[in-house]
């Protein structure tokens, strides 16, 4: 409790390829009664690496655990990505304005476990502006989101370990979502 520890890298893409196995661990590490939160401003992962981004949700659901996926936007790819929840195991929001002021910040709330990740500004807003002007994801767009991740830029991770601050992150969004015991 009140540990945290930081984690620097030079891309969205190698932060991702880090904060799935540590997102991984977690799932596996911590209460799996208590469902999975993530915000993220755009659910850009399942667009960018499909395959492993579905078998990773895919292995939590069964544990069995929920995962509550909240997107900060709701523009068409963020509707996209919708139908790769149940509405059961694995719940998707989508605000119609974000519920954090920067828009490179991503959260993730594993029981009392939380990821914070903070991309690059300049490529959260590449990220953004992508998610504003396609209208159809297809492998033109699926090339054009990879290099916006593979850019460099100041990216940063923090995982803590603080109850009380997950307890009040999760209420901020538990009532968008139907929790289950099984």
């Amino acid at each position: 409790e009140g540990d945290r520890i930081i984690y620097s890298f030079k891309s969205a893409e190698t932060t991702d390829a880090f904060w799935g196995h540590a997102f991984a661990l977690l799932s596996h590490a911590t209460d799996s009664k208590v469902p999975l939160l993530l915000y993220n401003p755009h659910e850009w992962f399942f667009l960018a690496r499909h395959e492993s981004e579905r078998l990773l949700f895919d292995e939590i659901m069964n544990i069995p655990r929920q995962i509550f996926v909240v997107a900060g936007h709701n523009d068409p790819l963020d509707k996209f990505t919708a139908k790769e929840f149940d509405g059961k195991k694995g719940q998707y929001y989508m605000f119609s304005e974000k519920p954090f002021t920067k828009g490179n910040y991503y959260l993730n709330i594993f029981d009392d476990f939380i990821i914070e990740v903070w991309l690059d500004e300049k490529v959260a807003e590449k990220i953004d502006n992508f998610y504003k002007r396609t209208k159809l994801f297809d492998d033109r767009a699926k090339d054009a989101l990879q290099e916006i991740i593979q850019e460099r830029g100041r990216n940063k991770m923090k995982i803590s370990r603080n109850k009380k601050r997950a307890d009040r992150l999760r209420a901020k969004f538990k009532k968008y979502f139907f929790i289950t015991n099984s």
